[in-house]
């Protein structure tokens, strides 16, 4: 990680700032969050951007970046009647969203047949499929991306994003190298959240055991002790 900052342009401010909140106190989803703003202020062109994590145990997406300009999401909300944040691609299925995940690359297209597809496979509810088009059209998605999230653990999340632009080949790489830097940053605030909780677990084991626990480093020098073993000493 340290030689993945060592080697960022400077002259990239949004992935300088993003690496400054990592190294705070910010959540993986306030991170992420922090991640879409900046995009937006850097690519006006982007009408839609969403980052989801993976969960590996019930093999679904959830939800933790959401953005969507110019009012789209009170227009959507109250055309299907639920709350956008509800709809999420549903991996249990056969889907384009499936099989983007499965090749561990980026899709990114300006083909209308292909963005429709995705437009759709947000979700498997059919009266909600049907208002594709519309969806579509209020969009006005000239370019929609689909970015799987990889590290050597194998899949961590994914972006989507759309913009009313056709993207060129430098515009193409420039989003690209987005979803590679997420795809860093995002992992080491999931490490760092696991370490927490194996801590937390440990501390909660440690301090509720009957038995008196004296841990202490080579030099004999006394680290911790839970209070069952303050308790024996008096």
């Amino acid at each position: 990680y340290r030689q993945y900052i060592k080697e960022l342009p400077k002259t990239d401010t949004l992935l300088h700032k993003m690496v400054e909140k990592v190294e705070t106190n910010y959540s993986h989803a306030r991170v992420a969050q922090f991640f879409e703003k900046l995009q937006y202020n850097e690519q006006k062109d982007i009408k839609t951007s969403r980052i989801y994590l993976f969960d590996k145990q019930r093999n679904s997406l959830n939800l933790i970046a959401d953005h969507l300009r110019g009012g789209v999401v009170t227009k959507l909300e109250k055309k299907i009647g639920i709350k956008i944040a509800s709809i999420v691609p549903d991996l249990n299925t056969e889907s384009i969203f499936k099989e983007i995940i499965l090749s561990k690359k980026a899709f990114i297209t300006s083909d209308q047949k292909e963005i429709s597809e995705i437009i759709g496979a947000h979700t498997s509810n059919l009266l909600l499929q049907k208002l594709t088009k519309w969806a579509k059209k209020l969009i006005n998605s000239k370019t929609f991306g689909v970015l799987p999230l990889v590290t050597g653990d194998g899949l961590i999340g994914l972006l989507t994003f759309s913009s009313e632009k056709i993207f060129d080949e430098d515009e193409t790489q420039r989003i690209i190298r987005y979803g590679i830097h997420a795809t860093t940053v995002l992992e080491k605030k999931l490490k760092e959240n696991i370490l927490a909780e194996n801590e937390e677990r440990y501390r909660g084991l440690f301090e509720k055991m009957h038995e008196g626990l004296l841990v202490t480093n080579r030099e004999k020098l006394i680290l911790n002790v839970n209070k069952s073993f303050c308790k024996l000493i008096g």
